[in-house]
C-alpha cells in the first residue's frame, strides 16, 4: 500500500511537472508572439512612411514634369532630377517589397510557432489526460486495497 501511495505521489509529481513546462511553453511562446506582432508593426510603420515617401516622391515628379513643359531652357536638368526621383522611386518600392517579404517570413513565423505550441499543448494535455486515467486507476486500486484490509 506504501508503495502504491509513493507510485501514486510519483505520479502526481510528474503531473505538476507537465503542467509547469505546459505553462513556461506558453509563456515564452506568448512573449515570442508579442516579439513578432512587435517587429510587424513596426515593419508595417515603416511601410506607410516608405509609400508616403514613394507618394510624395510621385507627386513632385509629376509636378516636375509638368514645369518640363513650362520650362524649356531648364529641359536637361529637370531631366537628370526626374531620373533621380525615379530611381529613388524603384529604390523605395524594392525596399517596400523587401518589407512586405519581411513582414508575410514574419507571420509564417508567427504561424507555425502558433502551431508548434498547438501541438505542444496538445500532446501535454493528452499526457495529463493519460496521468489523470493512471491516477484514478491507482486511486481505485487504493481504495480497494483499503477495503480489503478493512474486510480481512
Amino acid at each position: 500500500m506504501e508503495k502504491t501511495l509513493q507510485t501514486s505521489q510519483a505520479e502526481i509529481n510528474r503531473l505538476n511537472d507537465l503542467i509547469a513546462l505546459k505553462d513556461k511553453l506558453y509563456t515564452q511562446t506568448y512573449i515570442k508572439a508579442m516579439e513578432y506582432e512587435d517587429k510587424i508593426e513596426e515593419l508595417k510603420e515603416a511601410l506607410k512612411v516608405k509609400e508616403a515617401t514613394i507618394s510624395r516622391l510621385e507627386q513632385e515628379l509629376e509636378e516636375l514634369k509638368n514645369a518640363n513643359k513650362n520650362q524649356s531652357s531648364e529641359n536637361v536638368e529637370l531631366k537628370s532630377e526626374i531620373a533621380n526621383l525615379k530611381s529613388e522611386i524603384t529604390k523605395l518600392n524594392n525596399e517596400k517589397s523587401e518589407l512586405e517579404s519581411t513582414i508575410a517570413d514574419l507571420n509564417n513565423q508567427l504561424e507555425n510557432s502558433r502551431n508548434e505550441i498547438s501541438s505542444v499543448i496538445d500532446r501535454a494535455n493528452q499526457e495529463i489526460q493519460r496521468a489523470n486515467q493512471d491516477q484514478q486507476d491507482i486511486l481505485e486500486a487504493v481504495e480497494n486495497a483499503k477495503n480489503e484490509v478493512e474486510n480481512y
